[in-house]
């Protein structure tokens, strides 16, 4: 008999889709990658929304959610992959190495907010031959898990499907690798957090601020994570690979072994097997071995 949890996604916050959808969008726009909609969170009312009933009046208010801009004459990646094996002629040498270009930043996006959901069908692209190549990655609410489902589940880990595209083999491009690297600062990664954690506990998380600053630290370990992966100059499937790490702001206080997980959602993580995250303290200081202004890493005390 397996218990349910094992099926469910307990590495995620219930209710903050909406809120992951638009933290997507400004890691998207803080990159400068640009392949995220840009999406925001607003109230709205509306004649077809759903509203309770009480004492035979309907109660009309404004409902939050995440509004993102749509896009239009883009089609699901099973439908254009499918064409493209049908037909080899469809892409052109130019367009293949434009759309394997956003192919990996949509790879960066989806690995620093640990998107547990990327699938052929929310990842969209709109491809008009000779003229137009472009990519756009949707639903992204299922994504800034409070631990690494790895370290959660031993059954679902939820690993990142487009490590065995062909797109995800080669190498990162050379000036994506650079644009990228140049902007992993601890000023920036200060900047990033501070956004999010302003979002995060804007929602549900808002009572209890740990649920917040543990998907930070998921969040920080996958930028030190990407930043080793493109110094090694390592591509998208092997960047995929690496060992999970949690990184958090302090770099004073080190921990001797890793802090043991309590309840059903740290239950696999106890167990010795090959996938178990590591809780690297001693990455506190990730960003400080990078030759960064140390007073970039002081200013961002006020994480958590």
């Amino acid at each position: 008999m397996l218990c349910f949890c094992c099926f469910g996604r307990a590495c995620l916050i219930p209710n903050t889709g909406y809120l992951s959808e638009a933290a997507a969008s400004i890691v998207s726009e803080m990159l400068q990658l640009d392949v995220v909609p840009t999406t925001r969170i607003v109230k709205l009312a509306s004649p077809s929304f759903f509203y309770s009933r009480f004492f035979g009046h309907y109660d009309v208010r404004p409902k939050e959610g995440s509004f993102q801009l749509y896009v239009n004459g883009y089609e699901s990646g099973n439908t254009v992959f499918a064409r493209w094996n049908y037909d080899k002629n469809l892409l052109n040498e130019e367009e293949e190495a434009k759309f394997q270009l956003l192919f990996q930043k949509m790879c960066i996006v989806d690995y620093v907010i640990r998107n547990t959901d990327r699938h052929m069908d929310n990842l969209l692209v709109r491809h008009v031959p000779g003229y137009e190549i472009n990519l756009a990655a949707i639903d992204n609410g299922l994504a800034f898990p409070v631990r690494h489902p790895e370290c959660t589940s031993r059954f679902r880990t939820y690993p990142f499907r487009w490590s065995n595209f062909p797109w995800a083999q080669a190498e990162f491009d050379p000036a994506l690798r650079q644009h990228v690297l140049s902007l992993l600062t601890p000023h920036f990664v200060h900047r990033l957090c501070a956004d999010l954690k302003k979002l995060f506990r804007h929602g549900i998380a808002s009572s209890n601020y740990m649920l917040v600053n543990s998907q930070l630290r998921v969040v920080r370990g996958q930028i030190w994570n990407l930043r080793q992966a493109l110094l090694a100059n390592e591509s998208p499937s092997e960047m995929a690979q690496r060992q999970p790490v949690v990184v958090c702001r302090s770099s004073d206080i080190v921990m001797q072994s890793p802090r043991q997980p309590r309840g059903m959602i740290g239950l696999w993580s106890n167990l010795p097997h090959e996938n178990n995250c590591v809780d690297e303290c001693e990455h506190r200081k990730a960003f400080n071995d990078s030759g960064a202004n140390k007073k970039d890493t002081e200013n961002s005390a006020d994480f958590e």
